[in-house]
C-alpha cells in the first residue's frame, strides 16, 4: 500500500529498516511496518503505535536497540509532542515519560554516534516553523535544547550523519521562503553544547523537501531518496 509521511529508521547491521506510522489508504495510521532492505518487502511489525501517526521523525539507537518516533500529527493532523519508543528486536512501544517541549511534526532525527545522542532537527510547530536542535539522550531518556540553532527555519529536510566527518548533512527542506535546496553541515560538539552550522558550498541539483538520506557503509556516501 502506497504510504507517506511516516518516521523511517534504518537498524544499522541489520538490512531492515522500519517504517513508522504514515498515511495510508486515505487515513493517518499507526502501523509498523518491518522492511527487508535486501528484498523491499514490507511485513507488518508487531502492535503498532499507541496512536496513528504521520510526518513523525524516527532514529535508530544501536546503544539500546531501540527506535524513537518524535512527534507527528495524529489523524485529524494536530501536531503531537509524544516521543514513542520501539524495541527494534520485537515491536513492542512504549511511550517515552519524557516529551517533547511543544507539538512538533515533520522534524529530522539522526543518531550522533559520537555522543551517542539524537538530534531532533527543526520541523512544524503549531505556530509555525523552528530552528530548534532538540538533543535526546537514549540511555538515559533526558531531552534537552541543543546550543546551536540552524540558521534559519526548516522542516521536513533530508538528514544524515556522515561516518567520516561525524557530522551531521541536512539536506534541502522548506524554510519559510518555501523549497530550499542548500546543505547544512553541522557539527553537534558533544552532543548537547558547542559545535557549529554552515551553510555547504555544494547544493541540490533541485529544491526538494521530504526524501530520506543514508550513508552508504561501503562507499561512505551519502544517498538522498
Amino acid at each position: 500500500t502506497a504510504r507517506d509521511g511516516f518516521g523511517f529508521a534504518v537498524l544499522s547491521n541489520t538490512n531492515t529498516a522500519l517504517m513508522l506510522g504514515g498515511y495510508a489508504t486515505s487515513a493517518v495510521t499507526s502501523q509498523i511496518l518491518r522492511l527487508d532492505l535486501g528484498s523491499g518487502s514490507a511485513t507488518a511489525y508487531g502492535a503498532g503505535l499507541p496512536s496513528a501517526r504521520y510526518g513523525g521523525t524516527a532514529a535508530y539507537a544501536p546503544s539500546n536497540g531501540k527506535v524513537y518516533l518524535f512527534g507527528g500529527q495524529n489523524s485529524s493532523f494536530a501536531p503531537q509532542s509524544t516521543i514513542y519508543a520501539v524495541d527494534a528486536a520485537t515491536g513492542a512501544v512504549s511511550t517515552h515519560p519524557v516529551s517533547l517541549p511543544a507539538a512538533l511534526a515533520w522534524s529530522s532525527a539522526v543518531f550522533h554516534a559520537p555522543s551517542g545522542r539524537i538530534a531532533v532537527i527543526g520541523g512544524e510547530l503549531s505556530t509555525g516553523l523552528t530552528n530548534t536542535i532538540h538533543s535526546f539522550d537514549p540511555i538515559g531518556g533526558a531531552l534537552a535544547a541543543h546550543t546551536l540553532a540552524l540558521p534559519e527555519t526548516r522542516s521536513q529536510g533530508a538528514a544524515a550523519v556522515s561516518s567520516v566527518t561525524g557530522r551531521v548533512y541536512l539536506f534541502g527542506g522548506r524554510s519559510s521562503l518555501g523549497t530550499v535546496n542548500s546543505i547544512y553541515e553541522i557539527d553537534l560538539g558533544d552532543g548537547l553544547t558547542g559545535g557549529s552550522v554552515v551553510t555547504a558550498a555544494a547544493i541540490l541539483p533541485n529544491p526538494n523537501y521530504g526524501a530520506s538520506a543514508v550513508e552508504d557503509p561501503l562507499s561512505k556516501l551519502i544517498y538522498i531518496v
